[in-house]
């Protein structure tokens, strides 16, 4: 069942988190919250000889996690963080008819939304600068795929779980009201396809821009 599986995957998930935290509390340097936006999108790769050409754009969407920085050595650390994503992406389809091959109205646009559990194991190197800190962040990740809010087929069988990774870095200020506060953008293509078969191949990437919170 898709159900169980997405549970104990995200029971394995929160275990993992809790172990590097743990064996890591006396070296804990940060930690607090992650809220800003994701963009993603679906490439839709048909096979050679299918004369079907689907048009797809970013959809924007929410992203919202806590994170922990720990092992503190010589301007390196270790980020491990667990964030809800609002994935997705953007269609636009031209409603043509025999009469009218070029279309009717232009093109319509709508969006489909996918939304991931994902947990993150990112190495940050940091630079320390007069205004606070530079960092950069690299890293395996795995999302557990939740639930799309359109549920057309398609969407049934994606698979629950994709690897990938994230790259991308930021800047962090010492703040009056939280400990510090920063921005961070990330680049998170995943390994594999969402969907595979004769047919056609389903490849998902996307971009997070966050507001880290220092708490």
């Amino acid at each position: 069942m898709k159900i169980q599986r997405i549970f104990f995957s995200i029971i394995f998930m929160t275990l993992l988190l809790y172990i590097f935290i743990v064996d890591s509390s006396g070296q804990v340097r940060s930690y607090g919250l992650k809220i800003g936006t994701v963009a993603s999108r679906l490439d839709f790769d048909y096979a050679t000889g299918l004369d079907i050409n689907i048009n797809t754009y970013y959809r924007w969407g929410a992203n919202i996690g806590f994170y922990v920085e720990v092992l503190d050595i010589s301007n390196l650390s270790v980020i491990g963080s667990l964030d809800y994503t609002q994935k997705g992406v953007g269609f636009k389809l031209i409603e043509s008819t025999p009469a009218h091959p070029e279309g009717i109205d232009g093109p319509k646009s709508f969006a489909d939304e996918l939304d991931y559990l994902s947990l993150s194991i990112l190495l940050k190197p940091r630079i320390d600068v007069q205004f606070g800190e530079i960092y950069f962040i690299a890293g395996p990740r795995l999302d557990v795929f939740l639930r799309a809010l359109n549920e057309t087929s398609i969407y049934t069988h994606f698979r629950d779980g994709a690897y990938g990774i994230t790259i991308g870095g930021g800047f962090m200020v010492p703040d009056v009201v939280a400990r510090g506060v920063g921005l961070e953008i990330q680049y998170s293509p995943n390994f594999g396809k969402e969907y595979t078969s004769d047919k056609l191949n389903i490849k998902e990437t996307s971009v997070q821009i966050l507001l880290l919170i220092e708490l």
